[in-house]
């Protein structure tokens, strides 16, 4: 489930004034350009209000603060993804389940400056996982890739998708509860992967902010549970 509630689903062109810290003892795995997939652990102080601290100069392109009827209609919503307010339901809780989630409108990913993200979900019972996925396939708003360990995204090209997968149950597959960033609908070979030292199918909330620098061709990701 995304949730929107207390935490608002939020993408924004521009300039941060200030990225999600870098707290004591986060874990980091850098990216091949160079750029940081950083982690917050659980008890560090990294709040959603951290994601609010964009500048003047910060263009909100879309903005939820709760998924219901009328939010609907700004969405594809594919496979078993449904909403169920105020919540945003990718899948029910059953195995073998595959949901999606596009916007009909496509948001212009930036050729300079950036572009972030913050939304907040929760995973639980027998989900793998999830990804937010930017894609320009034939699908477009359509899209829906593989159930599993596929996690709605393996399969959809041209993409970019950052995951939250819980499970490793095939061979080969990455360790379980990591983030880790892929292309190309490829989820066996990411390009930037860490572990998390929480469950991600917990129940609790998690948020997240995703900021992708077009000027460092750079992806950062920051994920806390506070």
């Amino acid at each position: 489930d995304i949730p929107s509630d207390g935490a608002a689903t939020r993408v924004e062109a521009g300039e941060p004034a200030a990225a999600p810290p870098e707290e004591d003892g986060s874990q980091s795995a850098t990216a091949p350009d160079g750029g940081p997939l950083d982690v917050a652990p659980d008890g560090d102080q990294l709040t959603s209000a951290d994601a609010d601290a964009a500048s003047p100069a910060m263009q909100t392109i879309v903005d939820i603060q709760r998924f219901d009827g009328t939010t609907a209609r700004r969405f594809a919503l594919n496979g078993s993804a449904s909403i169920a307010a105020p919540v945003l339901r990718l899948t029910p809780d059953r195995t073998e389940q595959a949901g999606s989630a596009f916007l009909l409108d496509p948001i212009p990913v930036p050729r300079a400056g950036k572009l972030f993200v913050a939304f907040e979900f929760v995973v639980r019972g027998t989900a793998d996982g999830f990804a937010f996925v930017l894609q320009s396939s034939s699908g477009k708003a359509t899209a829906l890739g593989e159930t599993g360990s596929g996690l709605g995204y393996a399969g959809i090209t041209p993409s970019v998708a950052v995951e939250f997968d819980e499970h490793s149950s095939d061979p080969g597959e990455p360790p379980p509860h990591h983030v880790a960033i892929a292309t190309n609908g490829d989820a066996t070979r990411p390009v930037a992967l860490v572990q998390l030292p929480f469950a991600i199918s917990a129940g609790q909330p998690i948020h997240a902010w995703i900021r992708y620098d077009a000027g460092r061709m750079a992806l950062d990701v920051y994920v806390a549970t506070t």
